[in-house]
C-alpha cells in the first residue's frame, strides 16, 4: 500500500477512535452504540498499520485491486448506519407511545381534579 494512502487511512481511523472516545466520555454516545464505531476505528487502523492485512483480504475475497478492500470498510459503515437507523426508528415509535400515554394520564388527572372539585 502506498505510504500516503496508509497515512490518510491511519488519520481517519485515529479520528474515529478519538471522536468515539470523546463522545462516550461526554455521554453523547452510549457505550453499547460506541462498540461499532470503535470496531470501525480499529479495523481502519489495522488496515493502515499492518500492510499484510490488505493483501490477506484481497486473497480471501478474490478482489483484484487494493482500493476494493477499502470498499469493504464503507460497506461496514453502511451496515452500521442501517443498524442505527433501525434503533432510531424503534426509539421514535417508543416516544410516540410514551407521548400518547402521558396525554392519556394528563386527561385522567384532569378528570379526577374536576370530580374532586365538584364534591
Amino acid at each position: 500500500m502506498n505510504l500516503h494512502i496508509a497515512v490518510v487511512i491511519c488519520a481517519v481511523g485515529g479520528f474515529f477512535a478519538l471522536l468515539t472516545f470523546e463522545l462516550v466520555r461526554r455521554k453523547h454516545l452510549r457505550p453499547e452504540y460506541a462498540l461499532l464505531w470503535a470496531a470501525l476505528a480499529a479495523l481502519t487502523l489495522i488496515v493502515a498499520l499492518v500492510p499484510g492485512v490488505v493483501e490477506l483480504l484481497i486473497a480471501l475475497t478474490g478482489m483484484t485491486y487494493q482500493s476494493s478492500v477499502i470498499v469493504l470498510l464503507f460497506v461496514f459503515t453502511a451496515v452500521m448506519l442501517m443498524n442505527y437507523s433501525v434503533i432510531a426508528s424503534r426509539h421514535g415509535g417508543r416516544i410516540i407511545r410514551l407521548t400518547q400515554e402521558v396525554a392519556l394520564l394528563r386527561l385522567e388527572i384532569e378528570r379526577l381534579r374536576r370530580t374532586k372539585k365538584c364534591e
